[in-house]
């Protein structure tokens, strides 16, 4: 009998601390070329201080606000060497150093 009682005293402690418990509710998206990605293999993932989040792609880097991608590219930013990004790191100043195929950069 006190065997029982105790088993059933552990189930009631164990039932009641997890429906207690908070669960954490993660919420993905995925981002393609049809929502602005400028290419499919990416290769770095940084999010910057002001929350933006940066992708090196091997056609550029492309920075998104969670709305829209705004594509960077040696055309339209000479100091990058080339439009093939291998990673990214973030800075706490705000400055992203950029990994490309023929060198680093800094933006």
């Amino acid at each position: 009998m006190r065997t029982q009682y105790i088993l059933a005293t552990l189930f009631l402690l164990i039932h009641l601390s997890e429906s207690g418990a908070q669960q954490e509710v993660f919420q993905f998206e995925h981002i393609t070329v049809e929502e602005g990605l400028s290419q499919r293999t990416v290769r770095g993932i940084e999010q910057d201080r002001f929350g933006f989040m940066w992708f090196a792609t091997h056609d550029g880097l492309n920075k998104y606000d969670g709305i829209q991608f705004i594509h960077f590219t040696p055309e339209s930013h000479p100091a990058m060497q080339s439009s093939t990004i291998y990673n990214l790191l973030s800075e706490e100043n705000g400055d992203i150093w950029i990994c490309t195929g023929k060198g680093v950069c800094l933006y």
